[in-house]
């Protein structure tokens, strides 16, 4: 659809579900999606509408390429060229169980050690 800046990157995406929510199809569920949504009003409209309700002009795209697939675990450096790792690690979810407690332990004996941060997916900082 077009290239915005990272600092724009948040009123697009809002811009984009919003636009969505409005003109998508909720009458039937099957043709609910976003691709149908461009394929009935065309990518030039909805690209204008996001425009218009971001107050972004996209620039052309760009050409990309997905490198991974999958979620990184491990230790990865930052690649911001800080002096700074991080480390990731998948935790099931699951009913609260004995398990869960000795995971939950062992993150409060790091966290008191670890001058860092724990985040889950869903956390926004």
């Amino acid at each position: 659809m077009g290239f915005c800046s990272t600092g724009d990157a948040v009123a697009v995406a809002e811009a984009t579900v919003t636009v969505q929510r409005d003109w998508g199809d909720r009458s039937n569920r099957k043709h609910a999606r976003l691709k149908y949504t461009i394929e009935d009003r065309g990518l030039d409209a909805f690209r204008t509408e996001v425009e218009h309700r971001a107050g972004v002009k996209l620039q052309p795209a760009k050409p990309f390429s997905f490198t991974s697939t999958g979620d990184r675990y491990g230790w990865t450096e930052n690649d911001k060229g800080a002096r700074t790792s991080r480390c990731s690690s998948r935790m099931a979810a699951c009913a609260i169980s004995r398990a869960v407690r000795n995971w939950l332990t062992g993150l409060c004996r790091i966290a008191e050690i670890h001058s860092g941060d724990f985040r889950s997916p869903q956390t926004r900082t």
